[in-house]
């Protein structure tokens, strides 16, 4: 099947528009990074780099693959691939802690002394060493930007990848939201349910999390009652979208099997539109989908195979509910810590502004087409954040729409560690005078402090120039990007060099830019902010509001 009907099921998901859980596999890792191995092609690495230090084996690798294999194929076990790869790095484990230990092979950032004292694997310090290289086969891809933009209409996102692909893939304001569980640690602490992040083979951060060997699988088989329900629990309420897996994994497999058992039969019937799988079907353009019924997982399921991945990508990209993942967990967060803190001082007659019975929420006709706010602040005050764009664009157009107190929280809200434009608003008389808690008034000040030592001289884009003139730096600008192969964009080199020659310019020739930039990035739903732009604004900020 081909055409408009085969892309039915993912524009079903549009219409119903709801925020999907997507399992990621070390697909989309190979996809978009340069030297991503395959399982295999891990294993037979590694292989080949012990070798050199051991001497002549009895075996080569794929003689030893062929070994294990034949057992298993005695054995009768099923999944007999899975569980091949998994006892050859168990093998292949032994053999690198016997060479470590003996110090006839060194592993790069790790001591014996670290070893003993942190308890760490050499093996899976190894292996975290061999993923951290996230180098992008190409940065600018729309492929790519897709990609950024369907993981932040992600609810839930769940990897069992090693390496850190996914959490850098996020904007620095959805990162710095992004819950992220390794393992099961961390698993008993309240969850949003919205914007989390759960690498349940573990992470390169943290190497002994690395699930690889027997010995891990049937530790984590052991300890998985915990994770295997967050999950399936989370399950409940979403689609279900798997991206860059070949669904070989038992750990995803018992997931599944646990989820669909977990279903009535009528709930069953309806899995085919709500478990999808995205299989890599090489150089195919077309979008071709099929029903599945998997009697080994009690389930029906659909899958897509295609090589069109920028497609399916923007297709899941329009899910829109007015709000990202990401701002859902952030106001969850803070009506919690408003709530537990005005309580705690018995305030919380200031907080709620009315409390609403259900039945009268009932009685409204049309709720559907209706817009529903519910108010929570001091008496009559509506707390709303503007999102990034909204703050920047009131920022710089000086017209002050939006209210001081609404920027301030906004401000309160960010990570100190990411820099915005904010003296024109950080005055001691605003940040006195308004309804902020402690804790947010003196995150405020110390922005302050770290405003005012911002280093915005440095750049990436070196070449740079003396100008007077912005439109003649937009000239230049497309020139040398035409004439040579640069990774770096049109926007950063403008704005390295205006940034650079910032002294020269009018403030309403700044301000022209800027607003058209911004102006632009609404335009393209882009959020991003480059670190050329944010060093821009910045050094606007410094130049013309500093006191």
């Amino acid at each position: 099947m081909g055409g408009g009907k085969l892309m039915g099921i993912l524009d079903e998901l549009i219409k119903k528009n709801e925020f999907p859980i997507i399992f990621i596999g070390s697909g989309i890792s190979k996809r978009y990074l340069k030297n991503y191995p395959s399982w295999l092609e891990l294993l037979e690495k590694i292989w080949k780099e012990i070798k050199k230090y051991e001497g002549e084996e009895k075996r080569n690798f794929y003689s030893k693959l062929n070994y294990i294999s034949e057992k298993l194929e005695r054995e009768k076990i099923e999944d007999k691939d899975f569980h091949v790869n998994v006892e050859m790095a168990s093998s292949i484990e032994k053999r690198i802690k016997n060479l470590y230990y003996e110090n006839k092979f060194k592993i790069e950032n790790l001591t014996q002394e670290e070893t003993y004292k942190n308890k760490i694997n050499p093996f899976k310090k190894y292996l975290a060493n061999i993923f951290s290289s996230n180098e992008l086969i190409n940065s600018n891809s729309e492929e790519l930007k897709e990609f950024k933009n369907m993981l932040k209409k992600s609810r839930v996102i769940l990897t069992t990848n090693y390496d850190t692909f996914i959490e850098d893939s996020f904007g620095d304001n959805e990162r710095e939201i992004l819950k992220k569980y390794i393992g099961q640690k961390g698993l008993f602490q309240g969850g949003t349910g919205y914007c989390e992040l759960y690498k349940i083979h573990g992470s390169i951060e943290e190497p002994n999390s690395i699930i690889i060997t027997e010995e891990d699988y049937k530790e984590y088989d052991k300890n998985s009652i915990l994770i295997t329900s967050k999950i399936v629990s989370s399950l409940l309420n979403s689609p279900i979208i798997f991206i860059g897996y070949s669904l070989t994994d038992l750990n995803i497999k018992n997931i599944i099997k646990n989820f669909s058992n977990s279903l009535d039969e009528k709930e069953k019937s309806l899995l085919s539109k709500r478990i999808i799988i995205i299989n890599w079907k090489k150089d195919e353009e077309n979008i071709i989908e099929e029903i599945i019924t998997d009697s080994s997982l009690n389930c029906t399921y659909t899958v897509i195979k295609t090589d069109n991945y920028l497609e399916v990508f923007k297709k899941i990209g329009k899910i829109n509910q007015g709000a990202t993942p990401a701002e859902i967990s952030k106001f969850e967060h803070i009506i919690k810590e408003l709530i537990v803190q005005r309580g705690k001082k018995g305030e919380l007659e200031q907080v709620f502004v009315n409390l609403v019975r259900k039945e009268e929420l009932d009685n409204i006709k049309n709720i559907g087409n209706s817009n529903i706010a519910i108010a929570v602040g001091n008496k009559a005050i509506l707390v709303k954040s503007p999102s990034v764009l909204d703050y920047l664009e009131d920022y710089f157009k000086e017209e002050d729409n939006i209210e001081i107190e609404i920027q301030l929280r906004f401000l309160a809200q960010q990570s100190n560690s990411i820099a915005f434009p904010a003296l024109r608003y950080l005055t001691e008389n605003n940040i006195d005078n308004s309804n902020l808690l402690d804790n947010e008034k003196s995150k405020l000040r110390e922005r302050i402090k770290k405003l005012k030592k911002y280093n915005i001289k440095n750049s990436s884009y070196k070449i740079l120039l003396k100008y007077n003139s912005i439109i003649k730096i937009k000239e230049d600008a497309e020139s040398r990007k035409s004439k040579r192969e640069m990774k770096t964009t049109l926007e950063e080199i403008e704005e390295a060099l205006i940034n650079y020659n910032i002294d020269n310019f009018k403030k309403s020739d700044l301000k022209e830019y800027i607003l058209d930039r911004l102006q632009k990035m609404k335009k393209d739903n882009n959020v991003e902010i480059l670190t050329s732009f944010r060093k821009l604004l910045i050094s606007y900020d410094l130049k013309f509001n500093r006191k």
